[in-house]
């Protein structure tokens, strides 16, 4: 018995929430408990944690704790790609779609 070759997960985040933040809510709702080295890219550009920076170093505006999702989607069916490395050999890609923009009360507007 195989793994499917494709499984979706619907998130509801805010647009201003910060890639790091994203991050970790994807490693969560994919069932990954421990953190693992990840990147986003848009535009050939990677997007990495400053915990990833031991061997790059990365200007503050492409580190996730700086980034917001809002400032790389902005429009329906925009795509940014996120890429998560467990092990030498094996890792996973995601496909992170723009599906609706909503708006949202100030205090509505927190971490699900």
């Amino acid at each position: 018995m195989g793994m499917p070759d494709k499984v979706e997960r619907v998130l509801e985040v805010p647009s201003n929430i910060f890639l790091s933040h994203l991050a970790e809510l994807i490693l969560r709702a994919f069932g990954r408990k421990k953190w693992c080295d990840n990147c986003f890219v848009k535009d050939d550009l990677e997007y990495n944690s400053e915990s990833n920076s031991d061997y790059w170093i990365f200007p503050e505006e492409q580190t996730t704790e700086y980034v917001t999702l809002a400032q790389l989607l902005n429009r329906k069916g925009d795509k940014l790609p996120f890429f998560v490395k467990i092990s030498e050999n094996k890792g996973w890609e995601h496909h992170i779609v723009l599906n609706q923009i909503g708006t949202y009360e100030p205090e509505e507007t927190h971490f699900v």
